[in-house]
């Protein structure tokens, strides 16, 4: 290994939160003295309050189409990649966010740098229930799953995120030869001491057909027919006109949307501030980044009876959780409980964050990679 240990951080689709959870690792590694790289979606680039200092940028697709067409391409072209590291052989390399290119960079790694250990951050291991997510999307999801089967071949250590990650790579990949390492998301302290007035419950996220989206507009029509006290703000990159058409005025009048492809860490971050709680209503999940991001600024969260998140979320500590088969009833009476507890439930929600999701927990779960690259 070279005198400054050489780390490559890939993830080579994008998706606007995660940029600051492999920055934490890229650049706490840094700061102990690694030399950390990274190949990096395009769309990341646009993203400029989290630092990646050197990234180079490979792939601008999210739709399965486009990263299909983008794979084919980067395998025709390889040289494009091959020679970044080439020019900078990694002695450590962490890929993020399953793409299907995932697959040949990884067998190009191993064969140019046999000393190279490899880690995959594997966030989905297995949904073993793909019916919420209809059946185009649900096919989709076991044909990844088949692929990045195929990349621990060539991986040498996962970093799985909860203990519901853990359990479910165990049932998928029983047979992993690799080592396997605990690492929830650690953040960088945004939001301690950040006073903001409190004013709604917000859904952060995706819009698909598990994701819940459609539950939190009914219960948005549902509070202005019952004229609860109640304002909403939905943030995501998703198409939602459709779901929106079923909304009266006085109920889109209660909701603020941030609705395009992009946005930035500073639009979550003012949302996560001005949030009385932050909603989770998916039918399926394995952990959520929203939990831990809201949990540093004292937000608390509504979340579904499912044990992806009732890992996290403790009913009446940190937050609220409603029935697996909740109706809009149900979450107002969680909104009631918040409206009513904020006070306690944020001191919480922040004591979660500082005990288990903060950077200051960093040397905790990275320990092993610490004495690996000899920093």
């Amino acid at each position: 290994m070279t005198t400054r240990p050489r780390v490559w951080i890939i993830s080579l689709k994008y998706a606007p939160g995660l940029k600051r959870l492999f920055a934490a690792l890229g650049e706490s590694l840094r700061c102990r003295g690694a030399d950390t790289r990274y190949l990096l979606a395009q769309p990341y680039a646009g993203i400029t309050e989290v630092e990646t200092d050197g990234a180079a940028y490979l792939t601008t697709g999210t739709s399965v189409p486009v990263l299909l067409a983008e794979t084919l391409q980067h395998v025709v072209r390889r040289a494009d990649w091959a020679r970044a590291f080439a020019a900078a052989p990694p002695d450590f390399a962490c890929f993020y966010n399953f793409h299907p290119l995932n697959l040949f960079v990884l067998r190009h790694l191993k064969a140019a740098f046999p000393r190279c250990v490899t880690a995959l951050y594997v966030h989905e291991p297995y949904l073993p229930q793909k019916r919420p997510y209809g059946r185009k999307q649900g096919l989709y999801i076991g044909l990844l799953e088949l692929m990045q089967g195929a990349t621990l071949r060539y991986v040498d250590r996962v970093i799985l995120p909860s203990a519901v990650a853990e359990q479910r790579f165990a049932l998928r990949h029983p047979h992993f030869a690799g080592e396997q390492h605990y690492g929830p998301f650690t953040l960088p302290d945004r939001g301690n001491g950040r006073a903001a007035a409190r004013a709604f419950f917000t859904y952060i996220g995706l819009v698909h057909s598990a994701t819940g989206f459609d539950v939190f507009v009914d219960l948005v029509d549902h509070c202005a027919v019952r004229d609860v006290d109640a304002r909403f703000m939905a943030i995501t990159p998703s198409p939602v006109d459709g779901y929106l058409e079923r909304l009266s005025e006085r109920a889109r009048a209660r909701l603020t949307l941030v609705n395009k492809a992009t946005f930035s860490d500073g639009v979550l971050d003012l949302a996560m501030a001005t949030s009385l709680a932050v909603f989770r209503l998916d039918r399926e999940i394995t952990q959520s980044a929203v939990v831990p991001v809201s949990a540093m600024y004292g937000t608390p969260a509504i979340v579904r009876d499912l044990p992806g998140f009732i890992q996290d979320v403790q009913h009446g500590y940190n937050g609220y959780v409603v029935p697996e088969r909740c109706t809009p009833a149900d979450i107002v009476e969680g909104m009631r409980y918040v409206q009513r507890h904020f006070p306690e439930l944020s001191a919480n929600a922040r004591r979660a964050y500082e005990e288990r999701w903060s950077e200051q927990q960093w040397d905790r779960y990275y320990r092993w990679l610490v004495n690996l690259l000899g920093l």
